[in-house]
């Protein structure tokens, strides 16, 4: 069996190792994780576990998406309840064991996986499911370590408790925040190729609505 090396391990540990990032370290990692989510959403694939631990690293910068374990090929407007995912990660919906659609549940992960990149811990916590699901209906997001308004908008706008009212992945990438990227060599970060991103932005855009 032959697969990719992950020379620099996983975000997890190099969150855990510095306690949280920087902006300019965040906004390399998470619009190449974005970019990732946005190519399976336009192929009809709902994650469902996006987290740091899941976000694999190449020793030069690049991100690689893993464990599809409880990942799912749904259609349009398909009604799902299924449980699954880590629990800090898990939209409401999912928390609350409701039915949800689309693609939703992704992007409030989205948002909890940049608070966390950010912060060095989960905006929500509670040892139930009852619990959690109670703390995120308070939405008392705070933030600690001090970051950008833009970013707190962001990450706002992602956990937002009604499903169809959180911000698209189109959206999150063209969002004011995650302009103007520096990678660790100090170039400029580009999209390798704008016309797959343009198709990407546009059908997961219309897939979600």
């Amino acid at each position: 069996m032959v697969m990719e090396y992950a020379g620099g391990g996983d975000l997890y540990h190099l969150v855990k190792k510095s306690k949280f990032l920087t902006e300019d370290e965040t906004k390399f990692i998470f619009k190449q994780v974005a970019h990732g989510v946005a190519h399976c959403h336009c192929r009809s694939v709902l994650h469902r576990d996006i987290k740091l631990d899941n976000i694999l690293l190449d020793g030069e910068g690049g991100v690689k998406i893993c464990d599809f374990g409880v990942s799912k090929l749904i259609t349009r407007n398909e009604m799902i309840q299924e449980q699954c995912g880590t629990p800090a990660y898990l939209a409401p919906e999912m928390s609350s064991n409701q039915e949800y659609r689309n693609f939703f549940v992704d992007i409030w992960s989205l948002g909890i996986f940049l608070y966390v990149m950010l912060q060095g811990t989960v905006p929500f916590k509670a040892s139930t499911m009852e619990g959690l699901y109670q703390a995120q209906m308070q939405m008392n997001i705070k933030f600690p370590v001090d970051i950008s308004p833009e970013a707190q908008n962001l990450i706002k706008r992602m956990l937002v408790l009604q499903p169809e009212r959180r911000i698209s992945l189109p959206e999150i990438l063209s969002h004011p925040w995650l302009r103007n990227i520096i990678g660790p060599d100090g170039m400029q970060f580009e999209a390798q190729d704008e016309d797959d991103d343009d198709h990407d932005f546009k059908m997961s855009l219309s897939f979600q609505r």
